[in-house]
């Protein structure tokens, strides 16, 4: 296996750090910018892009239900929005929310008929 440093010397000098160089050594630092993150998307209920990145990182953690509620919001920005629909049907799916779940993920088989993956999570949720 590589080290992150090892990694990063063969990367292009524009590329983003990786690893601990990314802040992951540094907890303190990483869990300051979560807490922004989530405050901003808090803070700015319009801004599209971070409720999404909120909803993310409670998806991260496995907080379902918080990770829904923004991407509610996301979705009220953008309801046209294929990514945070599929999201929806994903998330909820995650948290035992079948109904939801089912919902979302033919909605989004209405916007991309052709999509196999949302698919066959839908054919799977249909099964239980």
């Amino acid at each position: 296996m590589q080290t992150a440093s090892t990694v990063s010397q063969n990367m292009p000098a524009d590329h983003p750090a990786v690893g601990s160089q990314a802040g992951g050594g540094n907890p303190e630092a990483v869990r300051a910018q979560v807490t922004a993150d989530i405050e901003k998307a808090r803070n700015e209920p319009n801004n599209f892009d971070a409720q999404v990145k909120a909803a993310e990182l409670f998806y991260r953690i496995g907080r379902f239900d918080q990770a829904i509620e923004f991407l509610l919001k996301a979705n009220q920005l953008r309801p046209t929005d294929y990514d945070t629909v599929v999201s929806l049907g994903m998330v909820n799916m995650q948290a035992g929310h079948n109904e939801p779940a089912e919902k979302w993920l033919t909605a989004a088989l209405k916007m991309k008929p052709d999509d196999a993956q949302v698919k066959e999570q839908l054919d799977k949720l249909k099964a239980k």
